[in-house]
Protein backbone atom coordinates (compact mmCIF):
# COMPACT_ATOMS: atom_id res chain seq x y z
CA UNK A 1 0.00 0.00 0.00
CA UNK A 2 1.44 3.41 -0.92
CA UNK A 3 2.30 5.75 1.95
CA UNK A 4 0.21 8.82 2.65
CA UNK A 5 3.17 11.05 1.73
CA UNK A 6 3.40 9.38 -1.67
CA UNK A 7 -0.34 9.80 -2.29
CA UNK A 8 -0.23 13.47 -1.31
CA UNK A 9 2.90 14.06 -3.39
CA UNK A 10 1.28 12.49 -6.44
CA UNK A 11 -1.92 14.49 -5.86
CA UNK A 12 0.20 17.66 -6.06
CA UNK A 13 1.88 16.34 -9.24
CA UNK A 14 5.33 16.42 -7.67
CA UNK A 15 8.17 14.02 -8.28
CA UNK A 16 10.28 12.78 -5.39
CA UNK A 17 13.06 15.08 -6.54
CA UNK A 18 10.77 18.12 -6.61
CA UNK A 19 9.43 17.33 -3.14
CA UNK A 20 12.99 16.95 -1.85
CA UNK A 21 14.01 20.33 -3.30
CA UNK A 22 10.93 22.18 -2.02
CA UNK A 23 11.13 20.67 1.46
CA UNK A 24 14.89 21.01 1.86
CA UNK A 25 15.31 17.29 2.46
CA UNK A 26 17.43 14.83 0.55
CA UNK A 27 15.98 12.61 -2.16
CA UNK A 28 17.04 9.54 -0.16
CA UNK A 29 15.04 10.81 2.86
CA UNK A 30 11.92 11.18 0.70
CA UNK A 31 12.44 7.66 -0.64
CA UNK A 32 12.79 6.26 2.88
CA UNK A 33 9.64 8.05 4.06
CA UNK A 34 7.64 6.73 1.12
CA UNK A 35 8.89 3.21 1.78
CA UNK A 36 7.50 3.30 5.31
CA UNK A 37 10.03 4.99 7.60
CA UNK A 38 8.32 7.02 10.31
CA UNK A 39 8.29 10.81 10.25
CA UNK A 40 9.70 12.81 13.16
CA UNK A 41 10.59 16.38 14.10
CA UNK A 42 12.00 18.60 11.37
CA UNK A 43 11.29 16.08 8.62
CA UNK A 44 7.62 15.88 9.60
CA UNK A 45 7.26 19.67 9.68
CA UNK A 46 9.11 20.15 6.38
CA UNK A 47 7.00 17.57 4.52
CA UNK A 48 3.74 18.90 6.01
CA UNK A 49 4.62 22.49 5.10
CA UNK A 50 5.60 21.52 1.55
CA UNK A 51 2.45 19.44 1.00
CA UNK A 52 0.30 22.13 2.65
CA UNK A 53 -1.19 19.79 5.23
CA UNK A 54 -1.30 19.62 9.01
CA UNK A 55 1.47 17.36 10.39
CA UNK A 56 -0.99 15.10 12.26
CA UNK A 57 -2.80 14.40 8.96
CA UNK A 58 0.28 12.66 7.58
CA UNK A 59 -0.33 9.67 9.83
CA UNK A 60 -2.90 7.27 8.40
CA UNK A 61 -4.75 4.90 10.68
CA UNK A 62 -5.61 1.43 9.46
CA UNK A 63 -9.26 1.85 10.56
CA UNK A 64 -9.66 4.88 8.31
CA UNK A 65 -8.63 3.06 5.15
CA UNK A 66 -11.79 2.00 3.37
CA UNK A 67 -11.91 -0.78 0.84
CA UNK A 68 -13.79 1.16 -1.82
CA UNK A 69 -14.22 -1.80 -4.14
CA UNK A 70 -16.07 -3.81 -1.49
CA UNK A 71 -18.31 -0.83 -0.66
CA UNK A 72 -19.17 -0.36 -4.34
CA UNK A 73 -19.97 -4.04 -4.72
CA UNK A 74 -22.27 -4.06 -1.67
CA UNK A 75 -24.16 -1.07 -3.04
CA UNK A 76 -24.33 -2.54 -6.53
CA UNK A 77 -25.69 -5.86 -5.31
CA UNK A 78 -28.59 -4.03 -3.67
CA UNK A 79 -29.92 -3.73 -7.24
CA UNK A 80 -30.17 -7.51 -7.43
CA UNK A 81 -33.64 -7.13 -5.94
CA UNK A 82 -34.83 -5.88 -9.32
CA UNK A 83 -34.11 -9.29 -10.85
CA UNK A 84 -34.26 -11.81 -7.99
CA UNK A 85 -36.91 -11.49 -5.28
CA UNK A 86 -35.18 -10.46 -2.04
CA UNK A 87 -31.84 -10.49 -3.87
CA UNK A 88 -31.30 -6.90 -2.74
CA UNK A 89 -31.25 -8.21 0.82
CA UNK A 90 -29.53 -11.57 0.44
CA UNK A 91 -26.45 -10.65 -1.64
CA UNK A 92 -25.45 -7.48 0.27
CA UNK A 93 -25.97 -9.39 3.54
CA UNK A 94 -23.60 -12.15 2.42
CA UNK A 95 -20.90 -9.66 1.42
CA UNK A 96 -21.42 -7.63 4.59
CA UNK A 97 -20.84 -10.54 6.92
CA UNK A 98 -17.84 -11.81 4.97
CA UNK A 99 -15.99 -8.49 5.07
CA UNK A 100 -13.29 -7.75 7.65
CA UNK A 101 -13.44 -3.95 7.29
CA UNK A 102 -15.58 -2.36 10.03
CA UNK A 103 -16.54 0.62 7.86
CA UNK A 104 -17.78 -1.61 5.05
CA UNK A 105 -19.56 -3.84 7.55
CA UNK A 106 -21.46 -0.82 8.89
CA UNK A 107 -22.24 0.35 5.34
CA UNK A 108 -23.50 -3.12 4.46
CA UNK A 109 -25.74 -3.24 7.52
CA UNK A 110 -27.26 0.10 6.51
CA UNK A 111 -27.83 -1.09 2.93
CA UNK A 112 -29.47 -4.31 4.15
CA UNK A 113 -31.71 -2.38 6.58
CA UNK A 114 -32.90 -0.06 3.82
CA UNK A 115 -33.55 -3.02 1.53
CA UNK A 116 -35.59 -4.80 4.23
CA UNK A 117 -37.70 -1.69 4.79
CA UNK A 118 -38.27 -1.27 1.05
CA UNK A 119 -39.19 -4.94 0.62
CA UNK A 120 -41.67 -4.67 3.51
CA UNK A 121 -43.29 -1.49 2.11
CA UNK A 122 -43.59 -2.97 -1.39
CA UNK A 123 -45.02 -6.26 -0.05
CA UNK A 124 -47.65 -4.48 2.08
CA UNK A 125 -48.60 -2.15 -0.77
CA UNK A 126 -49.03 -5.11 -3.15
CA UNK A 127 -51.24 -6.89 -0.62
CA UNK A 128 -53.36 -3.80 0.03
CA UNK A 129 -53.65 -2.60 -3.58
CA UNK A 130 -56.72 -4.73 -4.51
CA UNK A 131 -58.59 -3.45 -1.47
CA UNK A 132 -58.00 0.26 -2.13
CA UNK A 133 -59.10 0.26 -5.78
CA UNK A 134 -62.23 2.28 -6.57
Amino acid sequence: MPSKVKLLREAKNLTQTELAEKSGLSLRTIQRIESGQSLKGFTLKAIALTLEIEPENLFSKEEEIIQIDRAKLINLLALAGLIIPFGGIIFPAILTYKTEDSVNRELGKNVVCVQIILAFIISVSLILSPFIQH
